[in-house]
């Protein structure tokens, strides 16, 4: 679960961002998080995103 995590994000957040360095990485990552658990869809939660998934779960 993990290696398909990291293989996920890299694809979708390492391909297009500034890697010259750990501190530019560690200054990008949480926007990354962030883009990751309210924006990018996800395919076991139908296409949904984390925030999408999580609100539709929650009792009203």
């Amino acid at each position: 679960m993990a290696e398909s995590f990291v293989k996920s994000f890299n694809r979708d957040y390492g391909c297009r961002s500034r890697l010259d360095s750990a501190n530019a990485v560690l200054q990008q990552l949480p926007a990354w998080f962030l883009d990751y658990n309210t924006v990018h869809p996800h395919t076991a939660l139908k296409m949904r995103s984390l925030g999408e998934f999580r609100l539709a779960a929650s009792p009203h």
